[in-house]
């Protein structure tokens, strides 16, 4: 299956994802730092990040231009629950437009989560 990389700053929202996705056969590794999960991506292949966007250390969106920038062809999901300034959909639309594959709101659903997971790792990368 696939390698994924999870960024969240929430332990335990880190947490919720490996348990949905472990056992769909994907092997995880997580952060709750962009600066970190750039370093990973330095040293490891990965065919999909899941990122959160509201980050103390680095945005979501900067960690998502930096990777689109630098590995043009993995895959990338953003999540998003809002933060101070900005409401959960503000944040997913501009997710996508510095390049997100897909965004989705918290709380995650199980199924949906697997599924937009799925459709991407099978959409041929460009």
């Amino acid at each position: 299956m696939a390698h994924i990389l999870i960024v969240d700053d929430e332990p335990a929202v880190r947490n919720v994802l490996e348990q949905i996705l472990l056992p769909c056969g994907h092997t995880i590794l997580s952060t709750g730092y962009g600066i970190i999960a750039l370093k990973k991506l330095s040293e490891t292949p990965f065919d999909l990040i899941i990122t959160d966007i509201v980050m103390p250390d680095m945005s979501g969106i900067k960690l998502i231009s930096e990777a689109r920038t630098l590995y043009p062809k993995i895959k990338i999901l953003a999540i998003s629950g809002g933060g101070p300034h900005y409401n959960s959909e503000t944040c997913v639309t501009v997710a996508r437009e510095y390049g997100a594959d897909n965004a989705m709101t918290k709380p995650i659903l199980r199924e949906k989560l697997i599924d937009m997971v799925d459709e991407l790792l099978a959409k041929p990368s460009l």
